[in-house]
């Protein structure tokens, strides 16, 4: 019987998107092996026609869709979890594209087989790291670089090295695990 699966967390931006893959052992209620980077998207290598054509917006979300879909089918999950998005009245115009995102994620987990799909608000994931509920993104790094002895990350991936969107995938599997791996 197997007990190891993957989760894959998001960061959701459609600039930058941060992304752990997290394998775990549900038997034994730990981590294995944790991998986490941030996905730049750059005009330059999206498609120019499809840009005239559908804008912009809309091609940075199928350039990230497309990267999404080789992770599921390279690692498989079980689960993918994500920030839910938060209206920020310094920010609204950000607030749309968030949204077009994570219903694209949605739709495109829908077309695999068993794969849950879980959201937490920012500010519970901030809490749950140890960080206050409307800190900066430097709070919440300073949370997870103390419990980065928990994560595992591969040998190559220095954790003081990741940047704050890969940093808050993180702070996404450790309240994912906290919140519900851990009372399996």
């Amino acid at each position: 019987m197997q007990h190891n699966f993957n989760i894959i967390t998001i960061d959701p931006g459609i600039n930058h998107l941060g992304l752990s893959v997290c394998e775990i052992d549900f038997q034994n209620k730990e981590v294995i092996k944790t991998f986490s980077t941030t996905l730049h998207v750059k005009e330059k290598n999206l498609n120019k026609r499809n840009i005239e054509l559908y804008g912009l917006r809309q091609c940075k979300i199928d350039y990230l869709n497309e990267i999404l879909i080789k992770y599921i089918e390279k690692y498989k999950p079980i689960t993918v979890v994500v920030e839910s998005p938060f209206y920020n009245m310094r920010r609204p115009a950000a607030f749309l594209p968030l949204i077009e995102l994570l219903y694209q994620i949605r739709m495109t987990i829908r077309e695999f087989e068993n794969i849950n799909y879980v959201s937490y608000e920012p500010s519970l994931i901030k809490k749950t790291v140890g960080a206050s509920a409307i800190c900066k993104k430097d709070e919440v790094k300073k949370y997870v670089l103390i419990n980065k002895d928990f994560f595992k990350l591969e040998k190559e991936i220095n954790i003081e090295d990741l940047d704050e969107h890969a940093i808050d995938s993180l702070a996404i599997l450790y309240t994912h695990f906290q919140k519900v791996i851990k009372n399996l």
